[in-house]
């Protein structure tokens, strides 16, 4: 290998990718390297720093699922950026002329926040030392082959390139998972939804659409095919919205999911709302854990459900002026609960189960239950504190602690799994929802008699038709809205081609899905069990190990931060032998 040039691979390069560029130039400046560092950033299009989902020339509509003032570029910790960097809301208030304090609360659209993500990315390409070059390739990696001490990897376009001395894989959520429904071979399915406004473009006016997933992507998705197809949202004089037909969009949706529950909107005024119970904290703290040892049902969820109760109880409790501590154990804020409730009979009893398994008597009436469940959520989320989202926020608190036990292997093989495929989705639902104006434009769509959720629970699709116990029809669109996560091995992908097979290893979580084995610090495992220091990995592909990869966090799982410092470390020492 060449040793004058240092050469460095960031493969998938969005919000995570950037970070990741960021950390590095970040180290070679603090570490004075001197060497010629060449870094190749590879991404499907060219909306490099911003990726796919918050690329700049999206919808309007297509909105973010949090606070501006929750997004930010600014590192978290030493050393500095390269060149100065504001938080959105900052970079925001500049171009918009509006104070800092009107933007924090607000909610902007993913373009935007893609706009920033590109403004920096360009920023710090302007800021290179000398010694630091940058290529970009438009291109999918489709292969990595180890030789020697460095890496060639293989692209659908070709690409020339040197052998890598290091390489980041950041590639987030991808089309590469074989659903179910896929397999039927239907002429029509759209088994991916991004970028919306080219896959949905084919779905015919008036047609009936089938579409897997009750979350944030179907929400984008049915924005798609409605506004995206030149319907109109009217704001009427009670906030609430209205629709107004363009006859482009389909003539009904059908909704569905495993579970059959709608998600949970957010409102600003949880910004108001603060962690008040900690027992799943106490329990964690409580004592040492051997590996593999928890339960995830029988030892954990009861302790996320003691939390769920504690939150709206703190909260009941506020607003009924009530005076409260936090008691050391579950037992104690029964007592309290208890005597609450014969000083107020007129109260219904909360259950975590209220939350976690709503009642919402599915695939009966198509209107009332699911319209009633939204309505209800916009309600309590308008009001300035409510027991109800004091509880949702509960699995958002929790996070940081349940991600102890998650990237350390406390939780059984078994019950990890059951994890990742029956409850992930399930927390992501209730404290990850989308903001108010989305879920009262749904409502909007279910008055226009477009949204339909008879089918929402379960039902069973053939090629054609989609069928419950109840009722049956005809579709002519299935599409596939949700946010795949690990991979199929059935699908070409660069995890598992034919040299990077030996690279890489994984752990079966259903009968479609994959994830890769690696460190709790990102280093994937090879075949030899051994983790591959060269090669790291962030965000989504870390998720068989950590938990909570938020697209724009800068802290939850980093895993860059040590690669760039031990590799600026690295060559700061050859720069150092190379001077003497």
């Amino acid at each position: 290998m060449q040793t004058e040039t240092f050469h460095i691979g960031i493969v998938g390069f969005g919000p995570k990718g950037l970070y990741s560029f960021e950390r590095l130039l970040a180290y070679l400046n603090h570490f004075k390297v001197e060497t010629q560092v060449n870094i190749h950033l590879f991404n499907e299009s060219s909306s490099f720093g911003a990726g796919w989902v918050y690329h700049k020339n999206q919808p309007e509509y297509l909105l973010m699922n949090y606070p501006n003032q929750f997004i930010s570029l600014q590192p978290t910790s030493k050393p500095s950026a390269i060149c100065e960097v504001l938080s959105f809301s900052e970079w925001l208030s500049e171009k918009q002329k509006e104070s800092i304090t009107q933007l924090d609360p607000k909610v902007s659209s993913r373009k935007t926040v893609g706009a920033y993500l590109s403004f920096y990315f360009e920023k710090f390409c302007k800021y290179l030392p000398k010694n630091i070059s940058v290529y970009k390739h438009i291109t999918s990696v489709t292969d990595i082959k180890q030789k020697g001490e460095g890496f060639k990897l293989k692209t659908s376009t070709n690409s020339k390139l040197p052998l890598l001395n290091s390489i980041v894989i950041t590639t987030g959520h991808t089309p590469s998972i074989t659903s179910k429904e896929e397999l039927l071979n239907v002429p029509n399915n759209i088994p991916f939804v991004y970028p919306i406004e080219k896959k949905l473009s084919v779905v015919n006016p008036q047609s009936t659409v089938t579409l897997k997933g009750i979350g944030l992507t179907a929400i984008d998705a049915i924005l798609g095919l409605t506004e995206g197809k030149n319907g109109k949202f009217k704001q009427k004089s009670n906030n609430e919205y209205s629709y107004l037909k363009s006859g482009n969009e389909p003539k009904i949706i059908y909704p569905y999911s495993r579970s059959g529950i709608p998600i949970i909107p957010r409102g600003e005024n949880t910004l108001n709302y603060e962690q008040t119970s900690f027992f799943l904290k106490d329990f964690i703290a409580s004592q040492n854990f051997k590996p593999h040892s928890l339960d995830f049902e029988t030892d954990v969820l009861p302790i996320i459900k003691q939390d769920i109760v504690g939150e709206f109880y703190n909260t009941l409790f506020q607003l009924h002026n009530v005076t409260y501590r936090q008691y050391e154990d579950f037992n104690g804020l029964n007592i309290r609960i208890e005597k609450f409730h014969k000083e107020h009979p007129e109260i219904e009893k909360f259950e975590a189960e209220n939350l976690l398994a709503p009642t919402l008597a599915l695939n009966v009436a198509s209107f009332k239950n699911v319209y009633e469940f939204w309505t209800f959520w916009c309600l309590e989320n308008e009001k300035a504190k409510s027991p109800y989202v004091a509880a949702a926020s509960a699995c958002r608190y929790l996070s940081k602690e349940f991600n102890l036990l998650y990237s350390q292997q406390k939780l059984t093989k078994k019950s990890k799994q059951l994890f990742q495929t029956k409850y992930f989705g399930l927390f992501n639902k209730i404290s990850y929802g989308p903001p108010l104006v989305n879920i009262k434009k749904m409502l909007a769509l279910i008055e226009a008699n477009i949204l339909d959720f008879s089918f929402s629970e379960s039902p069973t699709i053939s090629e054609n038709t989609i069928l419950n116990s109840n009722q049956s029809s005809t579709y002519d669109w299935l599409i596939d809205a949700r946010l795949p996560r690990g991979f199929s091995n059935s699908k070409s992908v660069l995890f598992n081609s034919e040299n990077s097979a030996k690279l890489f290893t994984t752990t079966k979580v259903s009968n479609t899905t994959h994830e890769l084995h690696c460190t709790n610090t990102g280093h994937p495992i090879n075949k030899d069990g051994k983790p591959l220091k060269s090669i790291v990995l962030y965000g989504t592909p870390t998720e068989n190990i950590l938990f909570d990869n938020d697209t724009l966090s800068r802290t939850h799982n980093d895993t860059v931060s040590s690669w760039a410092k031990n590799i600026a470390k690295h060559l700061s020492v050859t720069t150092q032998l190379i001077s003497s």
